[in-house]
């Protein structure tokens, strides 16, 4: 007598959405979560949903895709490369965007001023010093852009009732990082004005529509009038407020965009003439780096609403770089990572010898992990002037 077949295992019921979910959270990287997408329609679903793209976000910080190169010829982004992890997302970004700005009548008059959150801030500098700038919100992965209209002439008036030639007065915009909970409605454009004697901050709104005064500071008695101009070399971001440095100077100024106020704060002495980068580090504090020697010195304090506190500078650690250098240089931060340039010494004596250029060996410092990681190895006349952070598609919604 012959048996009958056995019956085919029953089928495994599927997953329920929310187990799903918390498996997708404890994924180490955004890289991780991408792969996981584009595997299974299913996958697809889940971890495009705005509410899970939001609680993944408050966990894991953006991936450094690269970095944008604004020179007068043009905006080139140079991609992340191989065998750093977030290589393959940023040949995809980079495969995807649009760097042209094709966008514009005449993107040679437009210059890049800022980068977050996926986004980029470009300005035309009109033709006349008496008509301020213009200013476009672009995202270049889905090519939308939003134009923000001109900051209206009353609300600069204090340039003329100053006395300050027009030619005088220079225009910083910068990009507030997004809210979490709803990306797009929460863009902000902070441009500060500023003269020989005073800065005054003004910031739109999309929900508003409208460009508002919010906060102002008389530099005449302070430290920067010997200067002759109020243009800091360094803008950082970190906790929600932004942080002015100068290479020489022994204070930064701070603008905590809750309060909407300005403050100095002390600098530790060893950071006067160093290379330094304003980051977030662990437990919430505020961290200075200062580039020294082949060594990153770390020194923190606890951070408050107003982006300073009383607490003196807390000298944490010192971080050995790789002494086959000739020259290591701080090119900017992001996302809780430091940009680092590092030209090889045994290259920059055959460039004496032969004239043949070295290369340029870019790397970043992930602040909280101690994490130095090479980004790119690229010809040594390129420059940075943004390092490129952002989620990979199909993580990465319009931000506009």
């Amino acid at each position: 007598m012959l048996l009958a077949p056995a019956p085919p295992p029953a089928a495994q019921p599927p997953l329920p959405d929310e187990l799903l979910e918390d498996i997708f959270l404890r994924l180490d990287a955004a890289e991780d979560l991408a792969r996981a997408a584009v595997s299974c329609a299913s996958f697809r679903r889940i971890v495009s949903a705005r509410g899970f793209l939001r609680r993944f976000r408050s966990l894991h910080p953006p991936p450094v895709l690269g970095f944008l190169d604004c020179s007068h010829s043009g905006t080139e982004f140079y991609q992340a490369q191989p065998p750093r992890k977030s290589a393959p997302a940023a040949r995809a970004f980079a495969q995807a965007a649009d760097f042209t700005f094709s966008f514009l009548a005449n993107p040679s008059r437009w210059r890049v001023r800022d980068t977050r959150d996926g986004r980029v801030l470009l300005a035309r500098t009109a033709a006349s010093f008496d008509v301020f700038d213009e200013f476009v919100v672009y995202d270049p992965l889905h090519r939308r852009h939003f134009k923000i209209p001109p900051i209206p002439g009353d609300l600069t008036a204090f340039t003329a009732a100053a006395g300050n030639r027009s030619y005088e007065t220079y225009f910083e915009p910068f990009l507030a990082p997004a809210g979490r909970e709803e990306e797009e409605s929460s863009l902000r454009v902070f441009c500060n004005v500023m003269s020989k004697t005073k800065i005054v901050t003004f910031v739109f709104s999309l929900v508003t529509g409208m460009w508002q005064t919010v906060a102002s500071f008389s530099i005449g008695i302070h430290e920067w009038k010997r200067y002759g101009f109020p243009i800091f070399t360094w803008r950082h971001c970190a906790h929600g407020c932004f942080y002015w440095t100068d290479y020489c100077m022994k204070v930064m100024l701070v603008l905590d965009t809750l309060e909407m106020k300005f403050s100095l704060v002390d600098l530790p002495p060893e950071s006067k003439g160093k290379d330094k980068s304003i980051v977030e580090v662990a437990e919430g504090r505020l961290g200075l780096l200062i580039l020294d020697d082949f060594k990153f010195y770390l020194y923190s304090k606890a951070w408050r609403s107003n982006g300073a506190g009383a607490e003196e500078w807390r000298h944490d650690n010192v971080i050995p770089l790789p002494d086959r250098y000739w020259s290591i240089s701080i090119y900017g931060a992001a996302e809780g990572c430091v940009l680092v340039r590092g030209i090889p010494q045994d290259q920059y004596n055959s460039w004496k010898s032969t004239e043949k250029k070295p290369d340029a060996q870019y790397f970043t410092l992930e602040v909280k992990a101690l994490l130095f990681e090479r980004l790119c190895v690229l010809k040594f006349e390129t420059c940075p002037d943004y390092l490129y952070a952002s989620f990979p598609p199909p993580l990465s919604p319009p931000s506009i």
